[in-house]
């Protein structure tokens, strides 16, 4: 996804749950593409990628037990939130019209982008964490 250097556990636990849940709104939106070798290889990669963000998830709460690690992994989703949201792709991206016209993709990137956000921002507050600003459109 990102060439990021991971310098803790909370930092690796906060891109496998906000990180690889980016992967999964993407690979869900593949799951439903009319292009079948394309859904076929999304379906084959699901269990994966949920498994990672799930394993991230559950560890969040974990490594917010202590006052450092709440620090580092709120730190890691300042750092990491911004990125993801660029992820998604360009809100009047011309590529992702052609993808909605072939039925590659059924939704905008800005649609899948508030999909992300709406879970990230479940996931962080079960854990008392805050997501920093950041510009929902680019």
């Amino acid at each position: 996804m990102f060439d990021l250097s991971l310098r803790s556990w909370p930092e690796f636990v906060v891109n496998k749950a906000i990180g690889d849940l980016g992967e999964v709104v993407m690979v869900e939106e593949l799951a439903h593409c009319s292009y079948l070798p394309l859904r076929q290889l999304a379906l084959k990669t699901m269990p994966e990628e949920r498994f990672h963000a799930g394993f991230g998830r559950d560890q969040l709460p974990e490594v917010c037990r202590t006052p450092e690690g709440r620090a580092d992994a709120q730190r890691a989703i300042e750092d990491l939130f911004p990125l993801m949201l660029q992820f998604f792709g360009s809100s009047s991206s011309r590529n992702n019209v052609v993808f909605r016209k072939w039925g590659i993709k059924r939704r905008t990137n800005d649609e899948m982008r508030a999909d992300y956000v709406e879970r990230v921002v479940r996931l962080v507050e079960e854990v008392g964490l805050r997501l920093p600003q950041a510009s929902l459109t680019s």
